[in-house]
């Protein structure tokens, strides 16, 4: 499971591959926007506590797991005229 405020790119035998230190990019969607990017077809994309800021949408457009701390633990805010997440893959 992700540190705070940390995401962790998981490979698909469970294999942590890095965690991204989501304080030392510039936005949280930056962050989440570089994790996606490394992520492969049956990755994962490991979610640490914390409240998450997205400026714009989150596409997921893979067939990838996301996951998290927990119920309450783990919450993303999205604005005001975006889904927040928005998942058009199949297996997510």
């Amino acid at each position: 499971m992700a540190n705070a405020r940390s995401i962790d790119v998981i490979n698909a035998v469970g294999v942590v591959q890095f965690s991204i230190n989501v304080d030392a990019y510039a936005s949280d969607q930056a962050a989440f926007d570089f994790a996606y990017s490394q992520l492969s077809d049956g990755w994962t994309m490991d979610i640490g506590a914390g409240t998450y800021t997205l400026t714009s949408e989150f596409d997921i457009t893979d067939s990838i797991n996301v996951t998290g701390a927990g119920e309450g633990l783990t919450t993303i805010v999205a604005a005001a005229s975006a889904y927040g997440i928005h998942v058009t893959a199949d297996d997510v």
